[in-house]
């Protein structure tokens, strides 16, 4: 039994040692499984946190139109930075880029790398080394979103843009920057209704309706509040435009001229002396010139003329009667009092006309610019500086400046500097008015102080009118027209209410800034045509208060705080062409009737309500920045 006993010693001995020897290698292993378990533990968080701030960067990329990728300390790597830094990572171990995105869809991504040292602790007793580097990288997608033919700015509108008609909008969407969320026509951000059919994308944060009939074969996107952003309104020429410049075309006032008091002139055609030459510089107190027995009697101005302001109850600088055709050759010319064209029933009038020798009639506009001011009457004409009759009215290059009323009524051609290379000014301290003629008008600058209407000879609601009216302004010379006008039946209006009329107006290359919302008609026969100025990448060709402002696309504009509804057209019948944009920060848009764009087109209002048939089209150079973190839904 002694050798039993002994036996018994030795293996216990042995498992003494064979536990001794072992149990530092057990322990090590423990060790690691516990420092493995922490490390998941350390580099899942990592992650979230990589996850995460790359989000953040990517939401203040949007915020902020783009990050600049020379200067990392530009707004969206710092919001990505700190949010690594608030969780615990250094910013010297987080690097940002703006990359490609990895899945090849041609979008950009914000990327973000965090590096984080983690000590060793139990695991020591296995290794020489004290830590170990953990890393994670995620990146965010920003998505390009198709730039929008229709923006709603109000925050909480229920809905911000509201569909009852049918739109196509092709290659542009419908954004929306309301986060109403509910599930009714009256509660969403977004509402399509009745028979509507719509076939853009809509990004909003909020929620959209589709109900009634109406179809909706786009898809819906959430966006952040920040991506559906006022990129119009952020550029310093709109806000110029609207502040300074508005202002500017509100204050105007009539010229300073002098007002010769003796002189005064009677001219009248006879038999066999119906043309007639005045060399200047002359001043004369007042000029009286009628056709007598000619037709036409030819009066040709050469030089510098000062008119003044007659005495008595007519109070006209200058009066035509009859078929009278009178030219003004280029220079300075001024009028202390109105002219009177209402009694000429042929011929022509033109101020920086050149009159052709040997041709009668002729008052085609020169090339050579000059310079007319003209002033305003007494009494019952305080406020005219200009009234047409039957002849053709030509006003050449340079600069006009009229002290009160244009009263473009009388029925004649009317030809404005039709050739203008975008260089020009008129400006006129009260209303323009025009009747059932037929008026062009070239490129340039147009401060009307008051109302522009066209036609007025029934005011802005006429059913029964005709005539035709045409800015015709190119890529590289382009119209700027101001309107200061405010109140009831003020401002711009263009065309009428009936269907009998024959009207037509076309504006090409044409930027109205206006004190509020245009009166727009769309109905009677012929052509309903709004184009703006030019290509958003050609914007130093456009209007000098839009030049490089990078919204050459604009067609309309007023206030920032203007809350009207911008009624377009202002029946709910017609059809209208229209190119550029219209801007309106807190105005409600109510498009009727029917629309379609040539060229690039988009709205930018509060709020939206798309009632009739619209068909439009957008494209990049008219887009901003169109960007927004979107998740399909």
């Amino acid at each position: 039994m002694k050798w039993i006993t002994e036996l018994a010693r030795k293996e216990r001995g042995a498992i003494t040692i064979l536990v001794a020897v072992g149990a530092p290698a057990m322990i090590g292993m423990a060790a690691f499984a516990v420092e493995t378990s922490n490390w998941y533990m350390q580099a899942a968080e990592l992650q979230r946190v990589a996850d995460a701030a790359a989000t953040a960067g990517a939401i203040e990329y949007v915020k902020d139109n783009g990050c600049n990728l020379q200067a990392q300390v530009v707004p969206c790597y710092q919001a990505a930075k700190a949010y690594a830094v608030v969780n615990g990572v250094p910013a010297s171990s987080t690097t940002v880029a703006v990359i490609s995105s990895p899945t090849g869809d041609g979008n950009l991504a914000v990327q973000v790398t965090l590096t984080k040292n983690i000590p060793l602790i139990l695991s020591r007793v296995l290794s020489s080394n004290t830590s170990v580097n953990l890393s994670a990288s995620a990146y965010t997608e920003i998505k390009s979103l198709a730039p929008p033919c229709v923006e709603a700015l109000s925050a909480t509108g229920t809905p911000d843009v509201k569909v009852t008609g049918n739109v196509t909008l092709t290659g542009c969407s419908l954004w929306a920057k309301s986060n109403a969320t509910g599930s009714s026509q009256s509660t969403a951000a977004v509402a399509l209704t009745g028979n509507s059919t719509m076939a853009a994308n809509v990004y909003t944060p909020g929620s959209l309706y589709v109900g009634g009939s109406s179809a909706f074969t786009g898809k819906k996107y959430s966006v952040t509040q920040a991506a559906v952003s006022d990129f119009v309104g952020a550029r310093s020429a709109v806000t110029s435009a609207l502040g300074s410049n508005l202002t500017a075309v509100q204050a105007l006032t009539g010229p300073t001229v002098s007002n010769p008091t003796s002189n005064s002139q009677t001219w009248t055609g006879s038999s066999g002396s119906c043309s007639m030459t005045v060399t200047g510089p002359q001043s004369y107190a007042s000029i009286t010139i009628s056709a007598g027995t000619c037709s036409p009697f030819i009066v040709t101005f050469v030089g510098n003329i000062t008119v003044g302001n007659r005495a008595g109850t007519h109070n006209a600088a200058m009066i035509v009667t009859g078929n009278v055709s009178i030219n003004f050759q280029p220079a300075t010319d001024t009028f202390n009092g109105y002219i009177d064209l209402s009694g000429q029933t042929g011929g022509c009038f033109g101020l920086g006309s050149q009159a052709t020798p040997g041709v009668t009639g002729s008052c085609a506009a020169s090339s050579t610019s000059g310079t007319y001011s003209i002033a305003t009457g007494n009494g019952s004409y305080a406020s005219i500086s200009l009234i047409q009759g039957a002849g053709s009215l030509v006003i050449g290059p340079g600069t006009f400046w009229s002290g009160g009323d244009v009263q473009l009524t009388g029925g004649g051609t009317v030809s404005w500097n039709p050739s203008g290379t975008g260089t020009d000014t008129t400006k006129i301290a009260g209303n323009l008015s025009l009747g059932t003629g037929s008026y062009t008008f070239g490129a340039g600058a147009y401060k009307v102080k008051s109302s522009f209407a066209f036609p007025s000879s029934g005011g802005c609601n006429n059913t029964s009118s005709s005539g035709s009216l045409t800015f015709n302004g190119s890529a590289t010379a382009s119209s700027l027209i101001t309107v200061g006008a405010t109140g009831n039946n003020a401002g711009l209006c263009l065309g009428s209410t009936g269907n009998s009329g024959t009207y037509a107006y076309s504006t090409t290359s044409t930027t109205f800034i206006l004190a509020q919302a245009p009166t727009v008609h769309a109905t009677g026969s012929g052509t309903h045509s709004l184009v703006a100025p030019c290509t958003q990448t050609a914007a130093t060709t456009c209007a000098s208060s839009l030049t490089g402002s990078g919204i050459a696309g604009l067609l309309m504009a007023i206030p920032q705080s203007d809350a009207e509804t911008l009624n377009l057209p202002s029946d709910n019948s017609g059809t209208m062409t229209l190119g550029g944009m219209l801007y309106g920060k807190a105005a409600t848009l109510n498009l009727q009737g029917n629309a379609s764009n040539s060229g690039c087109f988009g709205f930018i209002v509060s709020t939206a309500v798309l009632s009739g048939t619209a068909s439009f089209a957008t494209c990049s150079t008219l887009q901003g920045i169109a960007l927004g973190l979107a998740l399909v839904q």
